[in-house]
């Protein structure tokens, strides 16, 4: 089975769960096996303007190509610049996982349906002041088994306008919401279920997540089953979120405890 592929169909739609426009990043070329509700993310660049040169064109009028910063580059970064460094120290980097685990950047936005249309109480862009977001952390662990994890951190404007993310997030519309988006994004015939599960103890000043199981199609027709982590954690006016996906019954619970653990210190140190 090509499961990192089905993984790249499965990440459009749970990883479209940020706090912002921008949803998720995903195999490189995951867009040719990946359904219409496929979310990907290539955020804005920052505010400096780079210039790169065409290199071997000599003849060329103009070999010189300008970016601004109204352009995306795949930086996964957004907005003021120290709220963006602060989300940056905060998300997960691929030195927290061990060496059979790899990074695949952010990719552009197709501007389809995202799990960020679920939240209805809040105009996210607006009460955003940075974001950051990773790249796909993917563990190929066989031909018919993969994890997979993704994360956003994103700084507000006030730490009730974070706490009042959190409770949109906890309630049972949002979870509805969230496996309507989920099964169109992972094809016909795809299933997924939702249900809260709160942390005890909590992981930052708030944590919670939604977990559930999910079959996939694989690109012969075949589904793979697997379990499905959405996870928000706050701290002050910040909130992050992961997204964790385990195809063909790798481990979960102990990949789970990692990515808790590793968030848990960085909201820690980084915002106290």
């Amino acid at each position: 089975m090509d499961l990192m592929r089905t993984g790249g169909r499965a990440l459009a739609g749970v990883c479209a769960l940020t706090l912002l426009l921008a949803a998720c990043g995903g195999e490189e070329d995951s867009a040719d096996v990946v359904e219409d509700g496929e979310q990907t993310t290539e955020a804005a660049a920052d505010d400096a303007t780079t210039t790169t040169a065409a290199a071997d064109e000599p003849d060329e009028p103009d070999d010189t190509t300008t970016t601004t910063a109204d352009e995306p580059d795949d930086s996964g970064a957004e907005g003021d610049p120290d709220a963006v460094a602060l989300a940056e120290r905060v998300n997960l980097t691929i030195d927290d996982f061990d060496e059979t685990w790899t990074e695949t950047p952010p990719e552009s936005d197709d501007g389809g349906a995202t799990i960020d249309d679920c939240f209805v109480e809040t105009d996210i862009e607006a009460v955003t002041v940075g974001e950051a977001e990773t790249g796909t952390f993917a563990n190929e662990v066989s031909d018919e088994a993969v994890q997979l994890v993704t994360m956003q951190t994103v700084v507000l404007d006030s730490a009730e306008t974070a706490a009042s993310i959190v409770g949109e997030f906890s309630r049972e519309a949002f979870a509805g919401c969230a496996v309507g988006i989920m099964q169109d994004g992972f094809g016909e015939g795809a299933t997924a279920e939702l249900a809260l599960r709160p942390d005890d103890p909590v992981w930052a000043e708030e944590s919670t997540g939604l977990v559930g199981d999910i079959s996939v199609p694989n690109r012969d027709g075949t589904l793979v089953a697997g379990v499905v982590d959405l996870h928000i954690f706050r701290t002050a006016e910040v909130v992050s979120f992961t997204a964790t996906v385990d195809l063909g019954d790798v481990g979960v619970e102990g990949l789970l405890s990692s990515v808790y653990v590793a968030v848990a210190g960085r909201h820690q140190t980084e915002i106290g």
